[in-house]
């Protein structure tokens, strides 16, 4: 019974983890499963920060001819494309109390970045030039990184500590900018070590261009820097993920499979629910042609031990729980009779974000730990 190893597998949709044999999964979704493993950050400096950004929507990878996801960690990133995924990541795509209107000759209203550049504008993150131009598509430089970052956010984070001593900075137009968010107690950018003819000195490289990985990686210190009251763990624990196990398997349990996806909307995000989607039609799929064979499924979920999420990390817009290992018992009976009992063991970091049109906040990832011993 091939529709019965797919509803019990279904089952896990629960607590699923990024994996490599997740693409063989992905069914048509809104943004397809695979869209979410990029090919080339395997072992890269900054695999971490670009797999958290892709997997929240926040960077978008391209397709190559052969059908390969990448996100070119290491090609430069343009001024446009800066900005937009700063606002984006930011959740500040949208606000009526600032003024976006168009100041820029060469940002048209159908670039995908400029509503990103005119709310920027409108915060006073960025003045363009003195031509009236922005230059979107000019490779921005990391002096033009700091000073952005500075404007924006110079009231909402702490930038306190030691100030560094670079040697290529005195006198630049982004002097100030550049040893604000280098300080000890931010590094929201760091320098570099040189050492001419044996000597050690650290340097800034203000005119350096910035890549795309290095971009993701400031971009996400921006956002865990940012200052704002905390919610504990188990507020946020149970508002997020208890509530959407317990609406998800309840409306399992009564054969709502229309519900699954609404519910799905409702809880998670980005990976996460590109993972849960194409699931949820396996899982209504084989229900379906279970009942045509004149079959029945009822499941029973019982916890084992409960879960619990002891730490938390939160900026304003994105949230890690920790979870401490925690068991259930799933028991899948077919014509009233049991046919599998099974049980599983759950440790991880559930990735949260504040939904940008609701304010809500959801599921975007799960990255499993092992067993402590």
């Amino acid at each position: 019974m091939k529709w019965l190893k797919a509803a019990v597998a279904s089952l896990l949709v629960v607590f699923p983890a990024v994996t490599e044999e997740s693409t063989a999964q992905a069914a048509t979704a809104t943004k397809p499963l695979e869209m979410y493993l990029p090919t080339d950050i395997q072992g890269h400096w900054a695999a971490s920060e670009v797999m958290d950004l892709v997997m929240s929507d926040i960077v978008n990878g391209y397709v190559n001819a052969e059908g390969d996801v990448t996100v070119k960690p290491n090609a430069s990133i343009s001024r446009g494309e800066f900005v937009t995924l700063l606002i984006r990541a930011l959740d500040i795509q949208s606000d009526p109390s600032v003024d976006t209107k168009n100041l820029f000759r060469d940002v048209k209203d159908t670039d995908f970045f400029s509503v990103p550049v005119q709310m920027a504008t409108g915060l006073h993150m960025i003045n363009g030039y003195q031509d009236g131009t922005f230059r979107p598509h000019n490779p921005i430089k990391r002096a033009e990184v700091a000073s952005l970052i500075y404007k924006g956010f110079q009231k909402k984070i702490s930038f306190n500590g030691a100030p560094p001593r670079y040697y290529d900075t005195k006198g630049h137009w982004a002097e100030n900018a550049i040893e604000q968010i280098s300080l000890s107690g931010s590094e929201i950018m760091k320098g570099y070590t040189e050492t001419p003819y044996g000597s050690v000195m650290q340097t800034f490289r203000p005119e350096k261009l910035m890549t795309r990985a290095e971009a993701i990686v400031t971009i996400k210190r921006v956002v865990n820097m940012q200052n704002v009251p905390y919610l504990t763990p188990e507020e946020l624990y149970a508002q997020v993920v208890i509530d959407g196990e317990k609406k998800y398997l309840k409306a399992m349990d009564e054969g709502r499979f229309d519900e699954l996806e609404a519910i799905n909307d409702q809880y998670n995000t980005g990976y996460l629910h590109a993972y849960n989607r194409t699931i949820i039609r396996v899982l209504a799929e084989s229900y379906q042609e279970a009942q045509a064979q004149g079959h029945t499924i009822d499941y029973e979920v019982h916890w084992i031990k409960e879960p619990f999420a002891p730490g938390l990390i939160r900026g304003e817009y994105f949230a890690t729980v920790f979870l401490e290992e925690c068991e259930y018992e799933v028991i899948t009976k077919v014509n009233g009779e049991e046919v599998d009992r099974s049980v599983s063991s759950i440790r991880g970091e559930y990735l949260m974000m504040k939904d940008q049109q609701t304010g809500a906040w959801k599921n975007y990832g799960f990255i499993p730990q092992p067993k402590e011993i």
